[in-house]
């Protein structure tokens, strides 16, 4: 449905939503888990160090977003 974001509720209106923080998954493993071994080896910290650039890039860019209207 056009419009609408699925919660934990049930779907509800995007509009209806205000401000929201976002849930991202940059990494996930669990015993016996080895991904794509044909990619080479999983670098869990590197991995885990690049999402968290990645974070902190975004976020300073929206806080400026808000701040100074200079991205759309």
């Amino acid at each position: 449905m056009k419009g609408m974001v699925e919660t934990a509720y049930g779907p509800v209106p995007a509009s209806g939503l205000g401000k929201v923080l976002i849930h991202e998954h940059f990494v996930f493993e669990y015993p016996g888990f080895q991904g794509d071994v044909t990619l080479g080896p999983f670098r869990f910290k590197e991995v885990l160090e690049t999402g968290i650039a990645v974070v902190k890039k975004w976020n300073i860019l929206s806080l400026l977003r808000d701040e100074f209207h200079a991205f759309p």
